[in-house]
């Protein structure tokens, strides 16, 4: 992750410098925040079980947004066509290439943490006593 955020800011520096030559005026660009969070976007799910069910069984898309605002969008359509989603908040720990999940549910606040390595990490919690792990990978 460290070097993908490296090559991100010498690819901005880069840009920095050639403008001015090219005639653009740097201020019309949008800012280079996209290099300074490379984990914020849509991330598909390419394995779900909950217990010994494969949630793809019920589900033909599940989709995580990831937004600059700290946001989470997680989408599921089932195979009827029917959209299901829930928000929520996050935080992303630079020292430790980690997501941190926050989702409420009634009046508790479920906090999940995971790894991030090349673009793909796993979500993992137990609901009635049955384990959900969903694995996710950036989309492309």
């Amino acid at each position: 992750m460290r070097n993908c955020l490296l090559r991100g800011v010498l690819c901005a520096a880069l840009l920095v410098c050639l403008l001015p030559s090219g005639g653009c005026n740097a201020q019309e660009l949008s800012s280079l925040r996209a290099f300074s969070t490379p984990y914020v976007g849509a991330y598909e799910c390419t394995y779900a079980k909950f217990g010994q069910h494969d949630v793809f069984d019920d589900y033909r898309e599940i989709t995580l947004t990831l937004e600059e605002s700290g946001a989470f969008v997680l989408s599921a359509v089932k195979k009827s066509g029917k959209e299901e989603k829930a928000r929520g908040k996050y935080e992303y720990d630079e020292k430790k290439d980690a997501l941190c999940f926050f989702l409420q549910i009634g009046t508790k606040i479920r906090r999940r943490e995971c790894a991030v390595r090349n673009g793909r990490f796993v979500l993992s919690d137990t609901f009635a006593g049955k384990t959900l792990v969903m694995k996710f990978q950036v989309k492309a």
